[in-house]
């Protein structure tokens, strides 16, 4: 029976009024994967492929006759924005098969929260802390909403996939299937997936299956230019161009952080004229966010200039190019980001890329590279979460107003989120949960939440693992434009850009953590707290093999195959292979090109840092400067057989070391090390590394 055959007869006659001429692939292959089977799916489609479809028609189908009376599917998203964006497209769906959908999260009104919590129907769209904010603040109501739960849709999975925020919600699913009178069944929907393993063993216990589309058969247009930057200054002439190729289109433009997005919507509107171009990242207030996301669902000549705040699919209707600034984090990245270009049919996908200095260039290159080979970066893991385990240790201390110590422990360690722990260790974090307030124990063993945990639950601030910098609400008049992190050198007076707009600060009030502005004539590139990036050994290799290669690139303007040239020039007379890693020598300088992966660049560091070396600088394709007055022939012959601790490397790299987790600083400080160890080095595959490569030292001539 093939997949239409296999839908209801309501949604058959649905997609006969939507007048659908076909089913993609990914629809094909999903529709009789979710109603044929009891795995959980996961389907992995580009953008603009039709994968909420391929997830809701099989669920509507299979919760039609039940989904009036009780809640039978969760659709988990990472964004709010997200939530509300897809909220219209499933409810289109819906229509004629009275089957409710309902969105709970910070900005969803009170009134609507309590018509859910009367009767819990049809599908709900959450994010994870919201669905925290359910086992902590309604326990009372969980039977009630999760009893006949069948179907948890994630969507954007990568995006969980090796985070905090991925191990809280795969505790929160396991926490609702044991409410379910059903085997409850994960869906995940992503355009970026490498590698299905790490997906389906965060689905856990069942089977899962794998969906994927084919060719899209559109057709990619790139090119990249390169125009040099100056002390991480833009150039000019780079929004000149950017100026002229946007010229009555709608573009998205990506940048890698908010300030490079606020400098360049300054720049951009400033040499246009008029405001054409709309800054979009998480410090700008919602309200202004959804502003400039509903003008370009009505525009065709305007454009966004974003971070990663636009790469997870919300809508603002079809794009005709995507331009990037500078190497994007990572292929998986640059791959979404193109998605949101070419969506309507016939149109090609168009990428101009733009890179300001040689890192950039090399990096970008190879990530153009790999993406055109097929390949992305598979999920990464988040080792030993051990701050997530005292999150959720809490939560459900919470949810059941008190538990047995003894079920408290079995109830974490069964947690499919935290199998990988260590028992005794558990039991070890609990055990210093009592000792310092988080939990109480009383005199019959049952657990409760202590002072300090109430102390913990009562901040809005509990429900989200991910850490978050201290910040300053930004105001012009009653108006709030957003937010800025906050700093002593913030003084009254200073000039500041905030989205896309320069602003003078008039007034600091700090018992509100509030700034006031005004409109000014110019200002500086807001300070943001960048969250930390790494690069794929996968990446740093393929720079490598650029360097060492004499291939030309077509999409490369005169500038770029000029530097990249230049920058070969090196590698081109030294009788260099792929078996080699250089050590360039000027004096007592030496620049080690490694090109590996950021935790075993981390980790041969902490081994330098250990023997006295002095680091000077290190980049994002793992090249590190350092100064060294001895025989470095003897200090690699050092290297290959270090036998130093890892507690020696964690200290000797300890100014970077740090786990981004709000509650990483209630686990006990001997499980905090190695925690840090985990995420932060791996020394026998840095010790792999270094045997496995010759390392020939270039003096400079």
């Amino acid at each position: 029976m093939d997949a239409y055959q296999l839908l209801s007869k309501n949604l058959q006659k649905k997609i006969y009024d939507m007048k659908w001429e076909a089913f993609t692939q990914v629809q094909k292959e999903a529709i009789p994967a979710i109603l044929t089977t009891d795995k959980h799916v996961i389907l992995n489609a580009a953008t603009a492929s039709g994968k909420t479809e391929a997830a809701f028609l099989p669920v509507l189908t299979a919760i039609e006759k039940t989904g009036m009376e009780s809640l039978k599917a969760i659709y988990v998203s990472p964004l709010k924005a997200l939530i509300n964006n897809q909220f219209e497209r499933i409810d289109k769906l819906c229509e004629g098969l009275h089957i409710d959908i309902h969105r709970w999260h910070g900005d969803i009104s009170a009134h609507q929260k309590k018509k859910f919590t009367k009767a819990p129907t049809g599908i709900l769209q959450i994010t994870p802390e919201s669905l925290e904010s359910l086992f902590v603040n309604r326990q009372e109501h969980l039977a009630n909403f999760f009893s006949q739960l069948e179907f948890v849709i994630v969507d954007e999975i990568h995006s969980f996939i090796g985070t905090a925020r991925g191990v809280q919600l795969r505790s929160l699913i396991s926490r609702m299937e044991a409410f379910s009178n059903h085997k409850v069944r994960i869906i995940g929907l992503s355009a970026t997936l490498g590698d299905f393993e790490p997906v389906k063993a965060w689905c856990g216990p069942g089977d899962a299956v794998l969906t994927e589309d084919g060719p899209s058969g559109r057709t990619l247009l790139y090119h990249l230019m390169h125009f040099p930057g100056y002390q991480g200054v833009k150039p000019r002439r780079m929004f000149e161009d950017i100026l002229e190729l946007t010229a009555g289109r709608k573009a998205l433009i990506f940048c890698n952080s908010r300030a490079v997005v606020e400098e360049t919507v300054v720049a951009l509107n400033g040499l246009a004229g008029t405001e054409n171009y709309f800054a979009h990242h998480s410090a700008i207030d919602k309200n202004e966010r959804e502003h400039v996301e509903s003008l370009m669902m009505r525009t065709v000549d305007k454009s966004i200039v974003a971070t990663s705040s636009l790469e997870l699919g919300i809508d603002i209707g079809n794009v005709d190019l995507v331009i990037q600034i500078d190497s994007p984090h990572s292929v998986a990245s640059l791959r979404q980001r193109l998605g949101r270009t070419g969506r309507r049919k016939g149109q090609d996908q168009i990428l101009q890329l733009y890179t300001t200095h040689e890192a950039s260039l090399l990096k970008t290159i190879a990530t153009m590279e790999l993406m055109l080979e097929g390949w992305v970066e598979p999920p990464g893991t988040y080792p030993l979460p051990y701050d997530i385990l005292i999150q959720q240790a809490l939560s459900t201390c919470a949810e059941h107003h008190g538990i047995a110590y003894e079920l408290l422990e079995l109830m974490l360690k069964q947690n499919p989120a935290f199998q990988v722990l260590d028992a005794s260790k558990v039991r070890i974090a609990l055990k210093h949960m009592v000792k310092t307030g988080l939990l109480h124990i009383l005199p019959n063993q049952e657990v409760i939440v202590g002072l300090e945990g109430a102390r913990l639950l009562k901040g809005k601030e509990f429900y989200a693992v991910f850490m978050a910098a201290s910040m300053y609400d930004v105001y012009h008049g009653q108006k709030k434009i957003g937010q800025l992190e906050k700093s002593d050198l913030i003084m009254v007076g200073d000039t500041v850009m905030l989205a896309g707009k320069p602003w003078a600060i008039t007034e600091i009030d700090d018992s509100r953590d509030c700034l006031y502005v005004s409109p000014s004539i110019s200002g500086e590139s807001p300070k943001f707290e960048g969250g930390k990036t790494s690069t794929h050994v996968r990446v740093a290799e393929k720079v490598y093999e650029l360097l060492l290669s004499g291939e030309n690139f077509d999409y490369l303007d005169v500038q770029a195959a000029e530097l990249l040239d230049e920058l070969r020039e090196p590698y081109g007379h030294s009788g260099l292979t792929a078996h080699h890693r250089p050590l360039f020598k000027e004096g007592i300088a030496y620049q080690w090109e490694l090109f590996t992966d950021t935790v075993t660049v981390n980790t041969i560091v902490a081994m330098l840092k250990t023997m006295g070396v002095s680091i000077l600088e290190r980049d994002i394709l793992g090249r590190v400067t350092f100064i060294y007055e001895g025989s470095v022939g003897l200090l690699l012959d050092r290297l290959l057989t270090f036998g130093g601790s890892t507690e020696e490397l964690l200290e000797a790299i300890q100014d970077r070391a740090e786990v981004q987790s709000r509650y990483f600083e209630y686990v006990p400080a001997a499980i905090q090390e190695e925690m840090l160890v985990a995420h932060e080095l791996d020394l026998i595959g840095a010790l792999k590394f270094l045997h496995r490569f010759k390392f020939k030292i270039i003096h400079s001539t």
